[in-house]
């Protein structure tokens, strides 16, 4: 009995993702999968259902398995921000398990302004940038970009600007959610002017 070695195509497809985005700048993150009662709804847009609550927490920050990852990476855009930290892109990669959905989600979060022309110029990150990168990821994925639809994102609790943002849909089911964070949002959360955030499901 002979047995094959070598990554799975899904493995391929995640880590194709992970360089390109390297490839156009972005740091990789791990963020902690444990969430408290407030992130566990915060960005929700992907699954909305609940989630799992742990029964035996450490503390009430880590109490809730997270549903959605985008919330996560928007605190480590935090935490780097308090730390001088001013122009920078981030993404993560992470399985995300709940009683009624498990999937493979990617979020992005753009902070700043971006380098182009190597390092030459710089410009703003805007909702085109999150857009770019979402197309080439599915164009990675063998996904025809005439099949996606993009319609205007219905945000709740003012998480994203109203008319900076989308939802992407493939058919009926909902591919991403991207865009400029609202004003509110930014200021809850101590983050300057340019700052966007995506969340996309990987395993559709």
């Amino acid at each position: 009995m002979s047995l094959s070695g070598g990554l799975s195509p899904l493995q391929k497809d995640r880590l194709a993702i992970r360089r390109y985005l390297r490839g156009h700048g972005l740091m990789e993150c791990l963020t902690y999968s444990l969430v408290n009662a407030k992130e566990k709804d915060e960005l929700a847009y992907l699954h909305i259902g609940e989630c799992y609550l742990l029964k035996n927490p450490m503390t009430d920050d880590h109490c809730y398995l997270r549903k959605n990852t985008l919330a996560s990476l928007v605190d480590a855009a935090t935490y780097n921000l308090a730390h001088q930290a001013e122009d920078f892109a981030l993404f993560e990669v992470s399985d995300v398990d709940a009683p009624s959905y498990q999937s493979n989600h990617l979020s992005v979060v753009l902070i700043g302004k971006e380098n182009i022309q190597g390092s030459l110029a710089r410009r703003p990150y805007d909702f085109y940038s999150l857009k770019g990168l979402a197309e080439g990821i599915f164009t990675l994925l063998g996904l025809n970009l005439n099949r996606i639809r993009m319609v205007k994102l219905v945000s709740k609790n003012n998480e994203f600007h109203p008319g900076r943002s989308a939802a992407l849909y493939l058919g009926k089911d909902l591919l991403a959610v991207l865009g400029e964070f609202h004003p509110s949002f930014k200021k809850e959360h101590d983050l300057p002017e340019e700052a966007l955030g995506m969340e996309m499901d990987l395993s559709l």
